[in-house]
């Protein structure tokens, strides 16, 4: 399902805050608060806890992205809701603004007012020197039949001794096999495993092009087979593979362009800058990557975090093995 446009616009607040929190906060979007007066729980898009001593301090957020600047009215909703669920501090986050009046009730309520609004390549550059990014990260898929050895009974025929079709797709998925505790595991599960120990992706080049091998996998512990006759031990697997470290090349006209704002000019909150860039070529593991600063400040914030993959991810399940960011 789509995110709704006012959810990303609470998330995207949520991203810069998070990075301007530092660490030992915690925050969390969307959140319920109990209400003091009431005991209900209410909703706040954005909550910052942290610890003073022994005491927990909460500040709220709350986001409107509508056209209209925004009034008293909203202002006076949350000052009420403010002290209803003892936040210390709110933050309203609007993207095109508040009235005078609106501004006036915020700075007696200790509230703060944000603008949150999209800038251009030109604004960004005038801040840092970026120009885009490049995501590397695994791709690999299966080039042949694999061969798995396993240790023979008595009856057992040479046809038993291969999974039909093992090179498909659907045939990755399928638990064919049982691990020591008995848990079922495809072919799928054994490769991610083996990728994980045998740090396989360290020996290949990343220089985005492909590298053709046979790897084998020697199971450490008591892998079985299932087979028409019974499970039998799995001695080896040798995969034929197209290993790549792929490159996704983005450029900043593809990333969201935020400015972060006081709206008071009296404010003395640093202006922020993020772009934000998301990956989409992984068939799994894609990634949110995002860079944020304050002009002339000191740090720059870096942040990278897994987002779902698109609908291409389950179309091609050969494609998911060790296919993802890195």
């Amino acid at each position: 399902m789509t995110t709704p446009a006012w959810r990303s616009f609470e998330k995207l607040v949520s991203r810069i805050e998070h990075a301007l929190a530092g660490e030992h906060v915690t925050v969390t979007s969307p959140d319920f608060i109990r209400c003091i007066t009431t005991g209900t729980s209410r909703e706040v898009d954005v909550s910052i806890r942290t610890r003073v001593g022994s005491a927990e301090i909460l500040v709220t957020v709350e986001c409107r992205d509508r056209v209209a600047v925004q009034d008293v009215t909203w202002i006076e909703q949350l000052a009420a809701k403010k002290k209803n669920i003892g936040a210390a501090k709110t933050i309203a986050v609007a993207a095109s603004g508040f009235s005078a009046e609106a501004a006036r009730i915020a700075r007696e309520n200790a509230i703060d007012l944000r603008i949150l609004d999209e800038i251009t390549e030109e604004d960004i550059k005038s801040w840092m020197p970026l120009v885009g990014m490049i995501h590397v990260f695994k791709d690999c898929e299966l080039t042949g039949q694999p061969e798995i050895v396993f240790i023979a009974e008595p009856g057992d025929e040479p046809a038993e001794l291969t999974i039909p079709n093992a090179g498909s797709g659907s045939s990755f998925a399928q638990h064919v096999f049982r691990g020591p505790s008995g848990e079922p595991l495809s072919l799928n599960d054994i490769w991610l495993r083996a990728d994980d120990q045998m740090k396989i992706f360290d020996e290949v080049p990343t220089d985005n092009r492909d590298y053709f091998v046979k790897l084998t996998i020697t199971p450490s512990d008591n892998l079985q087979l299932c087979t028409p006759k019974g499970n039998r031990q799995v001695k080896s697997i040798t995969l034929p593979m197209r290993l790549r470290w792929k490159h996704e090349n983005l450029s900043l006209s593809e990333a969201k362009l935020v400015r972060y704002r006081p709206a008071d000019a009296a404010d003395p909150f640093p202006e922020q800058v993020l772009a934000e860039f998301e990956t989409k070529q992984a068939t799994s593991n894609n990634l949110r990557l995002g860079v944020q600063l304050q002009e002339d400040g000191p740090t720059v914030h870096v942040s990278a975090e897994l987002v779902q993959a698109g609908p291409t991810a389950a179309a091609d399940p050969a494609r998911d093995i060790g296919s993802g960011s890195s």
